[in-house]
């Protein structure tokens, strides 16, 4: 169901954002932001405001990934080694405002081949078919699945279908529960898909 090939793309590539820049290689270095001998790509984290948990960590592990490709020299284009480097900017929590600005910055201005994306990806729909570059989305679980806004679109986990009825399985069979609840936010899209898959997989 949800075997796609853009999501198993970018999560095989082992560094997400690696996929799109060292495979898109047609004119220069991944066709995007360079300077020098270095290709840059894009990230829109929250490392401010009420999703500050994520930002920073999600930082980090992008540039522990960025370095290991460098390390290996991979991101290789008509026989010439390219540096990785990763722009990041602050979404401050905020991404219907705050983070569409900074996708308009790195697509159109930076021109930045590929760029991660931490939450909201809901909220880049139109800015994405505007200015398509190719997008990871790092946590964005939602259901129904965010794949469906773009092509451009990759996933690094999987959407809720995905691991809500494994942990409703473990429940049921292995802690040998008979109720389960569910803390969440009716107007959270993401709380609302858990629950959805929760109580079918929970009736089957």
């Amino acid at each position: 169901m949800f075997g796609n090939a853009r999501r198993a793309l970018a999560v095989t590539a082992g560094c997400g954002l690696i996929a799109p820049v060292s495979t898109g290689c047609g004119n220069g270095p991944a066709g995007g932001s360079q300077s020098g001998d270095a290709v840059t790509v894009g990230a829109i984290l929250s490392l401010s405001g009420a999703f500050s948990t994520l930002g920073p960590p999600e930082k980090i592990a992008i540039q522990m990934g960025i370095d290991a490709v460098n390390s290996a020299g991979v991101v290789s284009v008509d026989g010439k080694k390219y540096k990785l480097a990763v722009k990041v900017i602050d979404d401050k929590s905020d991404a219907g405002t705050t983070g569409v600005a900074a996708y308009r910055q790195l697509a159109v201005v930076d021109k930045v081949p590929a760029l991660a994306i931490g939450l909201g990806t809901s909220n880049y729909q139109s800015v994405i078919k505007r200015n398509p570059l190719q997008v990871l989305n790092i946590l964005d679980s939602t259901y129904p699945g965010i794949l469906r806004y773009s092509d451009h679109l990759f996933l690094v986990r999987t959407a809720t279908p995905g691991y809500a009825l494994g942990c409703t399985w473990y429940a049921k069979n292995v802690l040998k529960k008979n109720s389960i609840a569910i803390m969440g936010a009716s107007a959270d899209t993401y709380s609302a898909g858990l629950e959805t898959w929760v109580e079918k997989s929970a009736a089957s």
